[in-house]
């Protein structure tokens, strides 16, 4: 599976935004470089720069400096307070400490971040993804008395709503 933060070279426009590791937002410029292994000319804060079609500043490092967007903005997405289905078909919420291939691993019992920084003593449990969802927003619920009534199996005429 192709990330979808890596740049492609074929697709790139004169100044399209692009994001490196260490600089930030730079722009690209051209693929008419300094020769076919740095083809790809990015103006940045320090001036023009030369990378290879993969947007790795040195051809044998190992991950490409440039990207498509902010490779780093998701890594603060955690701790989050998400929903954990408690075996009963109820919901709790939870703090979500990290997302795995296989699931989310939660602090058993804590509800507040607040009190999770100060606390010395912490049970991390992992949960599949089935088991984990967003916080689900209390939905509004309108119901006429005669469809109360007939809940409750009673005469409409007998049925009083009080506050």
């Amino acid at each position: 599976m192709k990330n979808n933060l890596l740049i492609d070279h074929t697709k790139l426009v004169k100044g399209q935004k692009l994001w490196h590791v260490q600089l930030g937002e730079v722009k690209f410029q051209s693929n008419n470089g300094l020769d076919s292994t740095y083809p790809l000319i990015i103006e940045t804060s320090q001036g023009r720069q030369y990378y290879t079609i993969e947007g790795k500043h040195i051809s044998n490092h190992k991950l490409p400096s440039l990207y498509q967007s902010n490779p780093f903005e998701q890594i603060n997405e955690f701790p989050k307070l998400m929903e954990i289905e408690g075996g009963d078909t109820q919901y709790y919420p939870r703090i979500i400490m990290a997302k795995t291939k296989k699931g989310y691993w939660a602090v058993e019992s804590h509800t507040n971040l607040n009190i999770l920084e100060h606390s010395k003593d912490l049970t991390i449990l992992f949960y599949n993804f089935n088991e984990v969802r967003e916080i689900q927003e209390p939905q509004l619920i309108e119901l006429s008395i005669e469809e109360i009534a007939k809940r409750f199996e009673i005469d409409p005429k007998l049925l009083r709503i009080k506050k």
